[in-house]
Order: structure tokens, then C-alpha cells, then sequence
């Protein structure tokens, strides 16, 4: 165990260049790579950290091979300058235990008592302030958050490069950016207008971008007797944005701009909405979630005691304080949160046909806590899906929510983010919080602006709470990561396309790739479609039509729906049809819209030129090994030789390809479709290529080894030897991306 008092005379400060000091004396933290990984462990501090995530937060994707030898050689530095006169091995090995970077089964953890790192008292200001101006104590809020915003001296570990770091960087710096506003916010609501103009002139200048700004400046010169100038400092941010990015205002300030016009009488005495404190709900610390998602109290060890600066009770009891006082600190009593004012329920209805998934089902359930009445301090558990299109990901993940929703008391929010609907654009960050905090019960007057407020409102209303979030078709970790709760007892489970590593590396979420059904699930799955008699009747024809739908869920569907449309039809009719034409289209009708090839065409939307080049090249390599009969292996070489392109450019493109579940490693340097309708649309999409081009433009629309005059393959026009596939020519990319995009 830490004690408090081994420690208490080392502060660390990261809201600026990384610095240690003990009592007035700095502490030399050493060479730029040691101090990241210093960087890492506070980030995280008082929880533990594998190497992996150490070495994956300090060099990310660039990492050496000896990485593991470089994180214990800096540890050992660390160490030794955070506690002179520390051995790591021999008789005083005992005091390691004293020590603050302390050993774990798999990695390091660093321990720090309260208000030892900067950030965490940044932190317990602002929390601090949002209590004070709740409670109407103005004055003091703003003084709190002067005295946050003071704590920065630069960027967060300013000079230290990082995965880590430069992630978390961009989040503080919006929550300083957050506190600086509210400060000025509330400095204006307390009459000082004029005195914050010069500071916000500075700032608007700094930070042109952040429409906050400008409305305050608008205000204040407003309310200073400057109404052309406010009016003009209006005119001044629609310039800035029409010439640098063809935007307009936002609403908000637009409409700020149309008040001061109208002489509104609100916005001159004071009383406008903008500088209102909203309902701070329970809980209200703006805790961001570290890079594995999850955002306990990181400020103590697990072990110790929290020390908070007002109890529960003292928060609705300021009247037996003057504002201008503060209530002494006082150790909280245990409670349980307070309930959610709406209990969300938004799953969507568990399919009646739903089959199979069994060992997939026991995977997700081992991911949870085994005891259904685990402490409400379980971390959060976030599991990705990911697989190809039609494989059963949205349908596993609502079966499996269905079944453990009663472990989450506080509710299941479900969110389609949209990521390859044919008529919507995916969805955004911000209008993404905005429909889960509608859920909760925030009206939408009552939400704040931008991503960082609105994250921060969510966080605070799920903390401590047992929430399932499913949030179905993402298309980027960007787009998950803010709908992630920040406490911990809740779980999260994403649906993807695309493999969201990012995930995975900075919020620790748990992948599982889904494959199609095996053979008996999808003679199942058509039966229960079809009904037990018409499939007992024809067992021969049901089994072939598992085998031509590939075993994929959403083929298999479309089938039992078109089988279903013709009762007295002969299911051997069905498999004749589709043997005998285009399986693709024998698979397209189902109405509204549903169709194997619609939900191929979706994943292929937003390849790159590189990628659809190499895609079409891959179509053409299947053709040919169909054509042949053979099974010649798919190779990065084979396909760089049929696309003319350079091999390293090719097996990009291949890495591209299989992270979009496209396409799948296949032994130890070949690739392969996850199913033969992804084959087959491959080779048809290539062939169409060819049909589009005259054989110049693109070097994967010819048949392999064709050259465009005829000559001799192995030579090139001159008679010379060709190049190598290392050194090709990259191709001009002119046909084969709009027959895969459009």
C-alpha cells in the first residue's frame, strides 16, 4: 500500500511542458521518449497500464521491436529521478512498494494522491465552479475558474510526441477552452463588460473558429455602448468564415446578431438566456474518458479514501453558508445515485427467426461480470462487432442485448449511426448526443453547444449507472468515441463494417468478427422462414439454397422472402433459377429496397482510387482462377502484376480492403473473400470495368499478363526486360473507381 505521506511532496504538472517537483526543488524526468511514457501513466494514473498500451500510447503504429526493453529501461530513469536513491533489485527491493510507479502482473501503474497532478486539480476547480454557479454563488464560480484556466502553462505535455498524447491533447485543450468561456460568461453576468473585451478581442483573434467567442464579444461591446462596433465584430466572423470555408454564422449567433438589430430589451439588461446557468444534474464532474473508455475518480489510489470538496448534502444546503463561504471539506456518506429522471428503452424487437451464434453469444456473455449483481465500479465493457455486410451484426447485437438487458436497471439506449444507409449521411458526433440526451429526458433548449459541452452533459448524466448503448453500423472510432459513458458499470457494444482499431487500442473495447452461419444454422434459418413442413418436404433443395445464399444471413433472408412470396412454387425451381443466371440478381428483390447487391454496392462506396484499382484487380484474379478451374492462391504480388502497381502500394490497398471487411487474410501471404457472393460481385463489378475502358486507362481492366500493344508480356515496348513488380508504374486509376463508388 502508498501511503499519502511517501508522496505528498511530488506534484506532478502536465497542463503545459511535463515538469515534477518535490517541495520547491524541479525534478529532472529525462529524455524525451521516457518522459511520454511518464506522460502515459498519468494519463492514467492510479489505474494500471500494460506494456502493450504503453507502447502503443508512446509510438503508436511506429513501434521498435525491443519497445518492451526501452518502456522497462525508462521506468528504471523514472524510477530512479522520481525517488533518489531507489534500487530495483537486492535488500531494500521491499521499498518498491513505496514507490510511485508501481509494479503490476502485466505492465505499470502510477499512484498519486489528490491534487498531486495538475490536471486533476484543473478538474476539482471546474467541478467546483459548475457547484458554486448552481447554487447562484457567481462570484466564487468565476474565481474557481480563474483559478482552473491559471493552471495552464502551454499545450497538455507540451513538446512530447504520442498516440496518447496528442489524442488527449486536442480533448483538454477544448475543456480548457469550455472553462475559459464560462469564465468570461459569468464575468459578464456580474455587469464587468468592458472589462472582458480586451481579452475576448485576443481570443476571438486566437480561436477565429469558436462561435462562443464572437457572441460574447458581441455582447459585451453591446452592453459597453458599442452597438456598431458589436454589430461590425458580427460582420467580422460572417467574413471569416464565407471566405475560409463558405460557411454562415451559426444559428445562435445569428440570432444574436438579429437581437442586438431589434434593440432586444432582454439582451441589454442581462437577462438573456445565454448567460443563465442551466440545471447542473447529479453528479456533474466533466470526467473525460481515458483512452481504454474508461473515467473512474482517477485521483486516488483504489484504496484510498476521497476527500471531496462538499458533500451531497451541503450541495442543496448552501443556505446555512453565505455565497462567499465555503463549506469545510467532509467525507460523503455512501448513496446510491439518483435516478435517471427517464429510463430509456430503445432496443428494437428481437427478431423470431433469429438462429445459431451460440459460441459468438458465450463470448459476449464472458465479457461481462460473471455475478449479475457486480458492484457498480465493474469497468466499462465496450465489444465491437465487425464483419462484412449482411453477416448478422445488427441482429446478434440486439438478440444479445435483449437477453442481458434486466442486468442494466437504468436502461438501454440503442443509436443508428447510420454509417451505409443508401439515403442518409452517417451521424455526426454532435447530433448523435444530442438524440441519446434527448433519450435521457434533456430538452433540447436545455443542451449545450458544441461536442465537448455536450459529451460532458451525457458523462455526467450516466455516471455510476448500469447502461447498455448499442450503437449500430459505425463507420470510424471517431464517431463512437464521444457516446461512450464515462463511468463505469455500463456497457457498450458497436456494430461495424470496418475494423474500429482505434477502439480497441485507446478505449480497450474487446473485438469479435463475425463469419457466416454455419450450414446447419442456415438450413434452420430457412426453415423457420419457410415454415417446418415446406422445408421438411424438400430437404435436397433447402440445403442448396443455404450453399448458393453462401450462408449469409441477409441472402438467406432475401431468399425465404421471395420462396415465401410463391407458396406453390417448387423450392428446386428456386435453386434452378439461381444456378442457372446472375446469383446476384437472383438475390436482389425483397422489397423495399433489400438486396445482397444494394448492401455490397454500400461497402464499396468510399474506396479509395488505390483501393477500387486494386479491388478491380481482385475481380480479375477470381475470374481467371474460375475460368481455369484452378486455385491459385491470391497473393499482394499476383495482384500487384495484374493492377500495375508497386507491391507496397498494392498491399496498402489490401490492408484497406480487409479493414472493410471486403476481403480476409488467407495463410500466410494470401487473401480471400468472406463469402461467394462477395466473389462473385468482385467479378462482376471487374468485368464491367473492362467493358467500360479501351484497355489504355487502367492496367487492372486487361486480362493478366495482356499488354496494350500485344507485345511479349515480360518485355516492355522497347524489347526490354519489364520491371519489377516493385517498381511499376502506379496505375492512372480512370475506370475502376466509378464502377465501384457510384
Amino acid at each position: 500500500m502508498v501511503s499519502n505521506s511517501a508522496q505528498s511532496t511530488i506534484r506532478f504538472e502536465i497542463l503545459g511542458p511535463l515538469r515534477a517537483q518535490r517541495r520547491d526543488e524541479s525534478i529532472p524526468l529525462g529524455p524525451p521518449r521516457q518522459q511520454a511514457v511518464l506522460a502515459a501513466l498519468l494519463l492514467n494514473r492510479n489505474r494500471p497500464v500494460r506494456y502493450n498500451q504503453i507502447i502503443d500510447a508512446v509510438w503508436g503504429a511506429d513501434a521498435p521491436q525491443h519497445a518492451v526493453n526501452l518502456v522497462q529501461k525508462y521506468i528504471s530513469g523514472l524510477r530512479r529521478s522520481l525517488s533518489p536513491g531507489f534500487r530495483a533489485r537486492g535488500p531494500r527491493a521491499a521499498s518498491t512498494a513505496r514507490h510511485p510507479i508501481q509494479r503490476t502482473s502485466s505492465g505499470y501503474q502510477l499512484v498519486t494522491p489528490p491534487d498531486s497532478v495538475d490536471l486533476d486539480t484543473f478538474q476539482r476547480l471546474v467541478d467546483r465552479a459548475h457547484r458554486e454557479r448552481a447554487r447562484g454563488d457567481l462570484l466564487q464560480a468565476m474565481t474557481s475558474l480563474g483559478e482552473a484556466t491559471a493552471l495552464w502553462r502551454g499545450q497538455l505535455a507540451e513538446g512530447i510526441s504520442g498516440a496518447l498524447v496528442e489524442l488527449e491533447r486536442g480533448r483538454w485543450a477544448e475543456q480548457h477552452m469550455v472553462a475559459v468561456e464560462e469564465r468570461l460568461e459569468i464575468e459578464m453576468a456580474l455587469g464587468n463588460h468592458a472589462r472582458v473585451i480586451g481579452e475576448l478581442t485576443r481570443l476571438t483573434a486566437e480561436f477565429p473558429l469558436r462561435e462562443k467567442l464572437w457572441g460574447l464579444l458581441m455582447l459585451a461591446l453591446y452592453r459597453s455602448g458599442r452597438q456598431a462596433e458589436a454589430l461590425a465584430t458580427f460582420q467580422a466572423s460572417r467574413t471569416m468564415l464565407a471566405d475560409g470555408y463558405g460557411l454562415d454564422p451559426g444559428p445562435d449567433l445569428q440570432e444574436m446578431h438579429q437581437r442586438i438589430l431589434r434593440a432586444d430589451p432582454t439582451v441589454a439588461s442581462g437577462r438573456d438566456t445565454i448567460l443563465e446557468p442551466g440545471p447542473i444534474p447529479h453528479a456533474p464532474a466533466l470526467i473525460l474518458p481515458d483512452h481504454d473508455g474508461a473515467s473512474p475518480d482517477r485521483s486516488l489510489p483504489e484504496h484510498a479514501s476521497p476527500n471531496p470538496e462538499e458533500t451531497p448534502g451541503a450541495r442543496g444546503s448552501h443556505a446555512a453558508h453565505p455565497p462567499t463561504e465555503r463549506p469545510e471539506p467532509a467525507a460523503p456518506a455512501p448513496a446510491a445515485p439518483a435516478p435517471l429522471r427517464h429510463s430509456p428503452a430503445q432496443l428494437p424487437h428481437d427478431v423470431r427467426t433469429f438462429v445459431g451464434r451460440s459460441d459468438e453469444q458465450h463470448m459476449l456473455d464472458l465479457m461481462l461480470p460473471a455475478d449479475p449483481e457486480a458492484p457498480i465500479n465493474d469497468a466499462l465493457t465496450i465489444v465491437t462487432l465487425e464483419g462484412t455486410c449482411g453477416i448478422g451484426k445488427s441482429v446478434l447485437a440486439v438478440h444479445w442485448a435483449h437477453r442481458v438487458a434486466h442486468r442494466f436497471p437504468d436502461g438501454q439506449l440503442y443509436l443508428d449511426l447510420h454509417g451505409h444507409s443508401p439515403d442518409q449521411q452517417p451521424l455526426g458526433p454532435e447530433e448523435a448526443l444530442r438524440q441519446v440526451l434527448g433519450a435521457l429526458g434533456v430538452p433540447a433548449g436545455g443542451m449545450p453547444l458544441g461536442l465537448a459541452g455536450l459529451a460532458g452533459l451525457y458523462r455526467s448524466l450516466v455516471a455510476r449507472r448500469r447502461l447498455l448503448v448499442v450503437l449500430d453500423d459505425a463507420i470510424s472510432s471517431e464517431q463512437v468515441a464521444p457516446l461512450l459513458p464515462g463511468g463505469r458499470g455500463s456497457a457498450v457494444i458497436v456494430t461495424s463494417r470496418r475494423r474500429l482499431t482505434g477502439l480497441a487500442v485507446q478505449h480497450g473495447a474487446h473485438r469479435l468478427s463475425l463469419g457466416p452461419l454455419t450450414h446447419q444454422d442456415s438450413v434452420t434459418l430457412l426453415a423457420r422462414h419457410l415454415g417446418t413442413d415446406r422445408a421438411a418436404a424438400e430437404p435436397e433443395a433447402v440445403a442448396e439454397l443455404a450453399e448458393l445464399c453462401a450462408h449469409l444471413p441477409l441472402a438467406l433472408s432475401v431468399m425465404a422472402i421471395r420462396a415465401d412470396a410463391t407458396p406453390r412454387r417448387p423450392l428446386a425451381d428456386l435453386v434452378a433459377e439461381l444456378r442457372a443466371g446472375s446469383r446476384l440478381s437472383g438475390l436482389d428483390s425483397a422489397g423495399d429496397g433489400v438486396s445482397v447487391r444494394g448492401s455490397l454496392k454500400l461497402s464499396c462506396r468510399d474506396l479509395t482510387e488505390q483501393a477500387a484499382v486494386v479491388m478491380t484487380a481482385v475481380g480479375r484474379a477470381a475470374a481467371e482462377s474460375a475460368a481455369s478451374g484452378g486455385e491459385e492462391e491470391m497473393t499482394a504480388g499476383r495482384i500487384a502484376r495484374i493492377a500495375g502497381m508497386s507491391l507496397p502500394d498494392t498491399e496498402d490497398a489490401l490492408e484497406f480492403l480487409v479493414a472493410r471487411s471486403l476481403l480476409e487474410y488467407a495463410g500466410a501471404s494470401g487473401y480471400r473473400f468472406p463469402h461467394e457472393l462477395l466473389r462473385l460481385y468482385a467479378v462482376e463489378r471487374a468485368t464491367e470495368c473492362a467493358g467500360r475502358d479501351d484497355g489504355d486507362a487502367d492496367p487492372a481492366s486487361r486480362p493478366a499478363g495482356q499488354s496494350t500493344n500485344g507485345a511479349d508480356p515480360s518485355e516492355d515496348s522497347m524489347g526490354r526486360p519489364a520491371a519489377s513488380q516493385d517498381s511499376m508504374p502506379p496505375s492512372t486509376f480512370t475506370a475502376s473507381r466509378p464502377v465501384w463508388v457510384r
